[in-house]
């Protein structure tokens, strides 16, 4: 079944709106990167343990609550309203940071990004299929690619912006800390209703993707995605993608940590691991589809992150290089010393660049009129990063750092498969 897609008017709108989105969730999802360290700063809570990767939970693990409701109301309101109820939703979570410092409570902190994560999930259940769905399927690697670009660039800026409006000096007490952490998110909060507000009144084709099948077809497999095997894959590799680059993007800097380097070095760590996706993402622009398919392109990408999970497990921790190093974000430059092993994890930046691109319109290809129900699937996945850092936190506190590398390899066998095969089966 061959998917094919009714477009009203320009792109131009649609295409800068969802660039926009997609720098508003790689703004949430390294903000929240950025609350582990401060969250367990201000509760005095063990560094790299499990308690501090409940802020990864929490935030993660909302999807496995909101994505089937998300789809539902994507599927009820639209594209559009379901971008800007999503938006609402990541203000309110951003608002609630303020009781939740009134309080001085963690847990509260915790359901605050609990309410945040619904908000990412139920827009990103709107934005993925939308942007799959605008232009032809074969090239939608390519167009995800670019907003890849936007999603890692606003993810940048958000430990920054963090770092800068949020400073705790030597002798803060947690109440100075706390204030400092709600007076921010005010401003957080005010952004994002602004956001959802203009949403609403801008104009934007709701894109309708159609199989061409019957109306009695589609009563047919109506409420059976089960017989779409290759969606059934893609939802799994997906959560295996999600929770290894949860770790790359998120943990290099607490690996580094955990090998005993200095933090004047580890707080550039978790940046490393953004000039592989950028390159990735270029050459995913560049490439696909014209010189590779979307479902080449995951497959190389996965075996490179097999290769470099191997030789992460084989190389010594107490091997070290040295390099001046400029943080393209911040523009700070550094002479950085740098354990190979973090090197190696933060190269699977590269390796996990066009997994998101290529397996979303693989997932999705034929689904026809279901793609609104699907995408809610798919987005169950994003649990995956609530899991990881958990699993990698308990090994952490117990001396094991090294079990990054087994997940590494866990998620890329997995992901090399879809990219040969997974991505075919149930396919007439």
């Amino acid at each position: 079944m061959s998917a094919t897609t009714k477009k009203v008017g320009s792109n131009f709108v649609p295409f800068t709106v969802v660039a926009m989105l997609f720098a508003v969730f790689g703004f949430v999802t390294f903000a929240t990167g950025g609350l582990n360290g401060i969250l367990e700063n201000t509760f005095n809570l063990p560094k790299g343990g499990w308690q501090s990767q409940m802020v990864f939970f929490a935030f993660f693990i909302a999807t496995l609550a909101s994505a089937n409701a998300s789809a539902w109301v994507v599927t009820k309101v639209g594209y559009k309203r379901g971008m800007s109820v999503g938006l609402f939703f990541i203000a309110l979570g951003s608002f609630l940071f303020i009781p939740a410092a009134i309080y001085k409570s963690f847990f509260f902190f915790l359901g605050a990004l609990f309410v945040t994560g619904v908000g990412n999930t139920m827009t990103q259940a709107a934005v993925n299929p939308y942007i799959t769905i605008l232009g032809p399927i074969e090239s939608a690697a390519r167009r995800i690619s670019f907003m890849g670009i936007m999603n890692k660039f606003a993810g940048g800026l958000a430990p920054i912006i963090l770092a800068s409006a949020i400073t705790f000096s030597p002798t803060a007490t947690q109440d100075d800390k706390l204030s400092q952490i709600s007076s921010t998110y005010v401003w957080i909060t005010i952004v994002f209703v602004a956001a959802a507000v203009i949403l609403l009144f801008v104009k934007m084709p709701e894109i309708e993707n159609t199989s061409g099948s019957s109306s009695t077809d589609e009563e047919k497999v109506e409420g059976k995605l089960t017989d779409y095997p290759y969606l059934i894959l893609g939802v799994l590799t997906l959560f295996l993608y999600v929770g290894i680059e949860t770790m790359v993007m998120g943990q290099s800097k607490a690996m580094g940590e955990a090998f005993n380097m200095a933090e004047v070095h580890t707080k550039f760590y978790n940046a490393l691991a953004s000039y592989g996706l950028i390159i990735g993402y270029i050459c995913g622009i560049v490439f696909i589809p014209k010189y590779l398919s979307q479902s080449k392109a995951l497959a190389l990408c996965a075996g490179s992150g097999i290769i470099l999970s191997i030789a992460g497990l084989l190389v010594p921790a107490d091997v070290t290089v040295t390099f001046p190093f400029i943080n393209l974000v911040g523009l700070e430059q550094t002479t950085l010393m740098v354990p190979v092993k973090i090197l190696i994890f933060a190269a699977m930046g590269f390796s996990c660049s066009l997994v998101w691109p290529a397996v979303w319109p693989l997932a999705m290809d034929g689904l026809g009129s279901y793609t609104k129900k699907a995408a809610g699937w798919m987005m169950l996945a994003v649990v995956g990063g609530a899991v990881y850092p958990v699993i990698w936190g308990i090994f952490n506190q117990n001396g094991m750092p090294n079990a990054a590398f087994f997940l590494s390899i866990l998620s890329f066998v997995a992901i090399f498969y879809y990219g040969i095969a997974g991505y075919k089966a149930g396919k007439k």
